[in-house]
């Protein structure tokens, strides 16, 4: 099995963690909206097969999910919105003090992806506690992360923002 997804299923760590380390050829893993509060240390071992990974709404530390993408050097595709809020529902979306990814974890995930040759696509979507507390020019962590990773990621064409914002 190489596409594994958990998305929205009330699944324990320590089930989700059994159900993973069952699947060794994983490419793809989605455990978001889940109740994930643990990274799955055994993905570490295939870390390098593990291309797409969503983290979105969970409630791992941060501290917990830079330790576990440092691992995954081969990643095309990370989403980590609205990091903390777990299941996460509009009202979760509106509580800011649930959210960990702050500047300060922008600025160690930055470090982190610097050298992954293969990202392509990064979501920080719903983690509303960034840019609060620090700079907002050129030196601030959102614009550390645009310069040094996300010029290496893919833009999507502006017919296809056009679409979605019509939508």
């Amino acid at each position: 099995m190489k596409t594994l997804k958990f998305r929205q299923l009330g699944l324990s760590d320590t089930s989700m963690h059994t159900f993973i380390a069952l699947c060794p050829n994983l490419t793809r893993l989605d455990v978001s909206f889940t109740r994930l509060h643990r990274p799955p240390l055994s993905i570490v071992a295939p870390a390098y097969a593990l291309e797409k990974m969503s983290l979105t709404s969970t409630m791992l530390s941060s501290t917990d999910v830079i330790s576990l993408i440092s691992t995954l050097p081969n990643l095309q595709t990370l989403y980590l919105g609205a990091l903390g809020s777990g299941q996460c529902s509009s009202s979760s979306i509106g509580n800011i003090s649930a959210m960990t990814m702050t500047d300060n974890t922008l600025t160690w995930l930055t470090e982190a992806l610097e050298n992954f040759e293969h990202l392509e696509k990064l979501s920080l979507v719903g983690n509303t506690k960034l840019g609060l507390t620090s700079r907002h020019d050129e030196h601030g962590p959102l614009a550390n992360l645009i310069l040094r990773v996300g010029r290496k990621c893919k833009a999507r064409p502006p017919y296809l923002i056009d679409r979605a914002d019509r939508a």
